[in-house]
């Protein structure tokens, strides 16, 4: 890491505010969930079990009487259950609401798991019991990480700065959930109509019973009245044993087997295909914008501390106030954009000025540039009872900005998880050594709105030590597990 920058002024730390030191930053870790109530492992169980149920349950025997078309309930039926699986991982007050009744209605449906084996059955209530075991555990954390908050911020609250109160939370994350919910709107009608042309079809064919003659993996052999055979597509050809009756709809050279009508299955995979993220956008979206809704009505709790990875849509990491270096672990991390990013329409100043630190589009191309640049660790003030899933705002140093760089959440906090020995074991930073970079020091903060105080540049000393951040492949998964 950088040297630490100097504090910002005083007038731009809330009255009362206090620091939130290791000691406190170590409690509020400790009282995270337990390793064993992390999401992978109830989603890990969930879809284990779940595809062993979905093995151990027979084909449908396909009859005239009891025919095998479009099974819209068991297609919500799936759709429930891939968003239970994700909602445990993402949204687990919602995932605790329906972990039981979405149970009991898979276990329960012929459509579902009713015809599954009971071992396979008791697997999936063992694993549904063990998650919301896990989401119980991790709201419970949640309430516990809150208190420790409000307990190190003492008896002051203060309200979110003005700029962060209108932050439009969630707007991208709706806009993007519409749109995907009226592609599949869309797609649902197109299905329905199909179905409904095909339905009229077999309503003006001949209908006749004929001898099954033969059967392959994909279709059977009928002979029909007056001694022709037809192959005919089936889905489930084992329901038509050779040399047993059954009955077609002839029209034409048309024949299809009234066990099996018309099932719009390519429109039902394109809207389980954008129905499912549609879902789960319109679900975050609106979890976020009440969670940022309830923490601008009230005064927050706020804590002074250090941060890193500065720069809009970068992951930020929290440290204890008392770490000017980062070198210790991070107590949390979100990805934050600064409020002025979001102004560009209505600039101020002259926006064709490239040294004008009020224009917002200056703030942009050189967050841009930090993005690429070795994180450095800034003085900053942290609004909010922050605990995992939560909103959080901070304010930073910026060069001179009335108030500081304002910076919104634009996804919830992560919480790192629980250790399991001392602090230090199972460390995945590591240092290394830098060469000297000449030039102005870009990763500041205090770049984003303008250059450093007295216009001088700051550079990395040779040899320093520094913070090796988690690995791409860490930062691939986390980017592909955010929810706008």
């Amino acid at each position: 890491m950088s040297e630490p920058s100097p504090p910002p002024p005083a007038e731009r730390i809330p009255a009362g505010a206090r620091p939130w030191r290791f000691e406190d930053v170590t409690r509020w870790i400790a009282a995270g969930p337990a390793p064993w109530a992390h999401p992978l492992w109830s989603c890990l169980a969930l879809v284990g079990t779940g595809l062993w149920a979905i093995v151990a349950t027979p084909d449908p025997v396909c009859t005239p009487a009891d025919p095998c078309g479009g099974d819209r309930w068991g297609m919500f039926l799936a759709c429930s259950a891939l968003l239970g699986v994700y909602w445990a991982w993402r949204q687990p007050t919602l995932a605790l609401i329906l972990v039981a009744p979405v149970t009991v209605l898979q276990l329960t449906s012929p459509a579902a798991l009713a015809t599954a084996s009971l071992p396979a059955r008791v697997g999936v209530t063992a694993a549904a019991v063990f998650t919301a075991l896990a989401l119980w555990e991790r709201l419970a954390a949640r309430t516990r990480q809150r208190e420790l908050v409000k307990r190190a911020a003492g008896p002051e609250r203060h309200p979110l700065p003005a700029s962060a109160r209108g932050f439009p939370r969630g707007r991208t994350t709706l806009v993007v959930a519409g749109a995907l919910l009226a592609v599949t709107g869309l797609c649902l009608w197109q299905g329905l109509a199909a179905e409904a042309r095909e339905n009229a079809r077999d309503a003006r064919s001949q209908r006749l019973t004929v001898e099954v003659v033969d059967r392959d993996e994909d279709s059977i052999t009928v002979r029909l009245p007056g001694g022709d055979t037809r192959t005919v597509d089936a889905v489930f050809p084992e329901s038509h044993a050779p040399g047993r009756p059954t009955v077609v709809f002839v029209d034409g050279d048309r024949v299809r087997l009234a066990a099996e009508p018309y099932d719009a299955f390519g429109w039902q995979m394109l809207t389980l295909l954008f129905g499912l993220p549609g879902t789960t956008l319109l679900v975050s979206g609106l979890a976020a914008r009440s969670r940022w809704r309830r923490m601008a009505a009230d005064p927050v709790p706020v804590l002074r501390v250090r941060v890193t990875n500065p720069g809009p849509r970068i992951r930020t990491r929290v440290f204890a106030a008392d770490d000017p270096r980062g070198w210790r672990r991070p107590a949390l991390s979100w990805v934050t954009l600064p409020t002025t990013a979001r102004e560009l329409p209505a600039v101020a100043g002259d926006p064709d000025d490239p040294d004008d630190p009020d224009d917002p589009r200056e703030v942009l191309e050189r967050a841009e540039e930090q993005a690429l640049e070795l994180p450095v660790v800034v003085e900053a003030v942290l609004y909010g009872a922050v605990a995992d899933g939560a909103e959080a705002v901070l304010v930073t140093e910026a060069g001179g900005a009335p108030g500081g760089l304002v910076e919104c959440g634009v996804t919830p906090v992560w919480a790192g998880p629980r250790p399991a020995g001392p602090r230090d074991r199972g460390r995945s930073a590591r240092a290394r050594t830098v060469p000297h970079r000449g030039g102005p020091h870009r990763g500041d903060r205090r770049g984003l709105l303008g250059p450093p105080e007295g216009g001088r540049a700051t550079g990395r000393s040779e040899a320093e030590s520094v913070v090796i951040n988690p690995s791409l492949l860490r930062r691939a998964l986390g980017w592909a597990l955010v929810p706008g």
